[in-house]
Formats: C-alpha cells, sequence, structure tokens
C-alpha cells in the first residue's frame, strides 16, 4: 500500500474527502434551547432568568456574569416539573466580569442576576 500524503492547507479546494458531515458555525452564547447535547442562554435584562433543560446526566453549567454595580447571581435546579430550589446565591458588591462553573445532577437550571446587569450568558454540557 503506498502512502498517500496528507493536505498541508486543510482548506485547500483540490483536496476531495468523502464521508465528513461538514462542520456547522453555531454561536451558543446568541443560542437558546438544546443544541445536540449542549444547550445555552443569553440575556441583558435583570430579573431575567435563563432556564436550561440538562437531561439526566451530571452536568457542567457554565455562568459568565457582567455587571456595572452591586448584584446577585442566583442559580436554581429542580427535577423535571418539580420545585425550584436555591443551588447557590453570589453576592457581588461591585462591578464584575467574571465567570463560575457547577457540576449540576439536576434535570433543569435556571440562573438570573437581580440588578446592574450588562450580560448574564449560560451554557451547560453533559460530562
Amino acid at each position: 500500500m503506498a502512502d498517500v500524503p496528507l493536505p498541508t492547507d486543510p482548506l485547500d479546494d483540490d483536496v476531495n474527502v468523502t464521508g465528513v458531515e461538514p462542520v456547522v458555525d453555531v454561536d451558543l452564547a446568541a443560542t437558546s434551547g438544546a443544541l445536540g447535547g449542549v444547550t445555552a442562554g443569553q440575556t441583558s435584562t435583570a430579573g431575567q432568568d435563563i432556564t436550561l433543560d440538562l437531561g439526566d446526566d451530571t452536568t457542567t453549567l457554565s455562568v459568565a456574569v457582567d455587571t456595572n454595580g452591586s448584584a446577585v447571581l442566583t442559580v436554581e435546579v429542580r427535577r423535571t416539573g418539580g420545585v425550584w430550589r436555591t443551588y447557590d446565591s453570589v453576592n457581588y458588591s461591585n462591578a464584575v466580569s467574571t465567570g463560575e462553573s457547577y457540576d449540576i445532577g439536576f434535570a433543569e437550571a435556571r440562573v438570573s442576576v437581580d440588578s446592574n446587569l450588562n450580560a448574564l450568558e449560560a451554557s451547560a454540557k453533559g460530562v
């Protein structure tokens, strides 16, 4: 069997690759709802929830928070259709641009920031 050289430029139009699905460019920060195991959402409205359907497996929930003053981040969880329970509450005494990460074993999670919100983004993926 002869060695076939690999292309040096992956975008070379002369390369004919079969059986490979195209990659779809998806901006998760601008997407709300489930995307092949990933769920994400965003808001810039203080007090508005981002609710994520996490599924049945343990999930890593990542939250990006950007505020222009003091604020409280609230993370709540529940079993499907159950009662929302506070999972974590983070008090920021000044403006922040930070991230929080949680390993969650519940079916649903929701996050919100009570005031001074510039942007709140949440993304989750099963582990």
